[in-house]
């Protein structure tokens, strides 16, 4: 897998996770800069529309993407699962306690547990309607492109996944900081 490759999936995940912080700022912005606002919500909602054209995001139960609400764990397993064209084969075995195999995405998240991409807190949880957070996002990407081992040499979670990131440019025009929950556009259910 080519460096750009893999930055093209991390950019259409970030961008993704991104959507709601751009519409604060919106908000905030002066008069003069509302027209770049506006051309740069506009970019984002087409690439919003290429993404769900895709098949990796599909909106709420009614296909809508609500960009202004946070992603969840299982929300962000589920497209990293589709960036990468991973289908969901795996049946739900109750690797998590608090996940129950009725929950829409259990699957997805037995599939992503078994491609290494999840791990869950450490507890037996994972936390599926959890708000993810800017680490944990990270985390996500840098195992889903098998980086995880290389980030485990620069430090435990977060420390060397952000690092990896960082070192291979995943992250380039991203932001986000630690502990900062993610927007999206609800793009799992």
């Amino acid at each position: 897998m080519s460096k750009k490759f893999i930055q093209i999936i991390a950019m259409m995940l970030i961008t993704s996770m991104l959507a709601g912080t751009g519409m604060i700022a919106y908000a905030q912005e002066s008069a003069s800069q509302q027209t770049q606002t506006a051309e740069n919500d506009e970019l984002y909602q087409e690439a919003i529309g290429f993404l769900n054209y895709l098949g990796i995001f599909y909106g709420d139960e009614n296909g809508d993407m609500k960009p202004e609400e946070t992603i969840t764990r299982a929300e962000i397993s589920a497209i990293i699962l589709r960036e990468m064209n991973v289908t969901s084969k795996a049946t739900y075995n109750g690797i998590f306690t608090d996940v129950d195999s009725s929950h829409w995405a259990a699957d997805d998240i037995q599939t992503a547990y078994e491609n290494g991409i999840i791990s869950g807190y450490g507890d037996g949880t994972f936390g599926p309607d959890d708000d993810v957070t800017y680490e944990q996002a990270v985390k996500m990407v840098v195992c889903a492109i098998n980086w995880g081992p290389f980030a485990a040499a620069y430090g435990e979670y977060p420390i060397g996944y952000l690092h990896i990131a960082d070192e291979q440019d995943i992250m380039d025009n991203a932001s986000g900081k630690v502990g900062e929950k993610k927007n999206s556009s609800k793009a799992c259910v």
